[in-house]
C-alpha cells in the first residue's frame, strides 16, 4: 500500500478568509501559550515557593515559642500573635494522632511540594500535610511532646493567586484579539469576494451587482482595472454591433433586389435554383450575424453521456 505524501494544504482551508484568519490567530495563540508557560514556570512557581518558605518560617517560630513554655497563658499569647500579624490559627490536640484521612488527589502538587520541603527543612520532626484539600485553608499537623499541634493557614499565604488570574486574562485577551482580527480580516476580504463575484458574472455575460471600490490599495486598484476593462469590452461590443448592423444592411439590400428581380422573371428551373441559392445566402448571412452578435446560443438539451462516450470511442 502506497502512502500518500503529507501536504499541509490538505489540512488548511481553501478560502482566503479563513487562511488569513489562521495566519493571524495561530501565531497569536502560540505566543500567548509561550508567555503563559513561562509565567507559570518562572514567576508563579518562584512566588509560591517564597510564600511557602515564609509560612514554614512562621510555623517554626511559633512551635519554638510553644515548646519553650507550653503553659496555657503562653499558648494564648502565641495564638494571638499567630492570628493577628501572621494570619495563622493554632490548635493543640493532647494525645492526638498525627495523620488524618486525606481529602483526595492534589491539583497543585508542584506548589504543595514547596511547602512540604520548607517544613521538613526547618522542622526536624514528623509532619503531616494533606495537599489535596483544596479549600480556602491549608492544614498542617506537627508532632509535639504529648500530642499534636494543628496549624491552619490561609491558602493565599501559601499559593500565589495571580497565576489563575493571569491565565484568565490571557485567555480572554486572546479570544478578544482573535475576534477583532476576524472582523478586520472580514472587512478586508469582502471586497475581494465582491470583485471575484463580479468577474464571474461578467464572464457569464450577466451584469454584475453594483458595488463601491474599497479595501486595500491593491484591491482598489484591481477593482478599478476590472471596471475599466468592462467598459472597454462594452464599447468594443457596441462598436462591433454597429458595424455588423451596417454590414447587414449593406448585404441585405442587394439580396432583396435580386429576390425581386427573380420574382419578376418567368418561372424556370434556373430561376428556382437561383432562388434557392439566394435563400441559402440569406440564411448563411443570418447565422453569421447571429454568431457575431453572440446570439447564436443553442438551447439546452438532455444528452446521454454513455452514448457520447461510445461515439467518441
Amino acid at each position: 500500500m502506497k502512502l500518500g505524501r503529507f501536504r499541509l494544504r490538505d489540512f488548511t482551508p481553501s478560502g482566503l478568509y479563513w487562511r488569513a484568519a489562521l495566519i493571524v490567530i495561530v501565531p497569536a495563540a502560540i505566543l500567548q501559550l509561550i508567555i503563559t508557560l513561562v509565567f507559570l514556570d518562572d514567576h508563579w512557581r518562584f512566588t509560591s515557593k517564597r510564600m511557602s518558605q515564609a509560612v514554614a518560617a512562621d510555623v517554626t517560630l511559633l512551635l519554638q515559642m510553644y515548646e519553650t513554655d507550653p503553659s496555657a497563658g503562653n499558648f494564648e499569647r502565641i495564638l494571638a500573635m499567630a492570628r493577628s500579624p501572621l494570619r495563622l490559627d493554632l490548635k493543640i490536640e493532647p494525645g492526638g494522632q498525627l495523620a488524618r484521612q486525606r481529602c483526595g488527589r492534589s491539583q497543585t502538587a508542584f506548589i504543595d511540594r514547596y511547602l512540604v520541603e520548607a517544613l521538613e527543612y526547618d522542622l526536624e520532626r514528623p509532619i503531616w500535610y494533606d495537599p489535596s484539600c483544596q479549600g480556602p485553608h491549608v492544614y498542617l499537623r506537627l508532632a509535639i511532646p504529648g500530642g499534636v499541634m494543628e496549624v491552619q493557614a490561609r491558602r493565599d499565604r501559601v499559593q500565589a493567586r495571580s497565576g489563575p488570574l493571569f491565565v484568565t486574562w490571557v485567555l480572554f485577551g486572546t479570544i478578544f484579539f482573535c475576534l477583532v482580527s476576524i472582523l478586520f480580516i472580514r472587512n478586508q476580504v469582502r471586497p475581494i469576494e465582491q470583485l471575484a463575484d463580479a468577474m464571474e458574472r461578467f464572464g457569464r455575460g450577466e451584469e454584475p451587482q453594483p458595488f463601491r471600490v474599497r479595501g486595500a490599495r491593491e484591491v482598489r486598484g484591481a477593482t478599478r482595472a476590472f471596471f475599466d476593462m468592462r467598459e472597454r469590452i462594452k464599447r468594443h461590443i457596441e462598436q462591433r454591433s454597429q458595424l455588423l448592423a451596417g454590414v447587414s444592411h449593406d448585404l441585405r439590400t442587394p439580396l432583396t433586389r435580386l429576390k425581386l428581380q427573380l420574382a419578376l422573371l418567368p418561372p424556370s428551373p434556373d430561376i428556382e435554383e437561383a432562388k434557392h441559392d439566394l435563400a441559402d445566402m440569406e440564411e448563411t448571412l443570418d447565422e453569421y450575424l447571429a454568431f457575431a452578435k453572440g446570439l447564436a446560443e443553442e438551447a439546452p438539451a438532455r444528452a446521454d453521456l454513455g452514448e457520447i462516450a461510445r461515439e467518441v470511442a
